[in-house]
């Protein structure tokens, strides 16, 4: 008959640990993922409003909004990880220097991102136009990036 005991040598706790740990990057992954294609696309649009490409802004307009839906729904996840992350102990999370690599890279990708946002809203500006709705940021918001550093302060 089999049993459900852990093989020897592992804990189970250890391997509950190595699930979060799991769970936490592949969220982390998509949402640096996520982050690079925005700042991308930020670029595309950009060059588009320089060249005067309607049609090239229209689907960077159409991209944005699945990138940011997409974004939306990784959100939430990111508060729930954030919260296993910060209830594992420090030997734990220092197991896992690649998550706080992670997370770093978020951090810039979103600095990064409010600027080239800010950037394009400026060029929008300048053209007579206002920043399409549906495209706005979470960048846009005051004071965003230093909430986000705050609250990723504990990870």
């Amino acid at each position: 008959m089999a049993s459900a005991r852990p093989q020897a040598g592992t804990h189970p706790s250890t391997e509950s640990n190595l699930t979060i740990t799991a769970g936490i990057r592949r969220v982390l992954e998509e949402h640096v993922a996520i982050c690079r294609e925005l700042l991308q696309l930020a670029e595309a649009e950009q060059r588009a409003l320089t060249d005067g490409s309607s049609e090239e802004l229209t689907r960077c307009t159409a991209a944005r909004r699945e990138l940011l839906s997409r974004l939306d729904s990784v959100n939430p996840q990111l508060q729930r990880v954030a919260d296993q992350w910060r209830s594992l102990s420090l030997a734990q999370r220092q197991t896992c220097p690649d998550i706080a690599v992670l997370v770093r890279q978020g951090q810039d990708l979103i600095l990064k991102l409010t600027t080239a946002n800010r950037d394009l809203e400026q060029a929008w500006a300048r053209r007579g136009a206002g920043v399409p709705a549906a495209t706005t940021s979470p960048g846009a918001q005051p004071h965003f990036v230093a909430e986000l550093y705050r609250r990723m302060g504990t990870l």
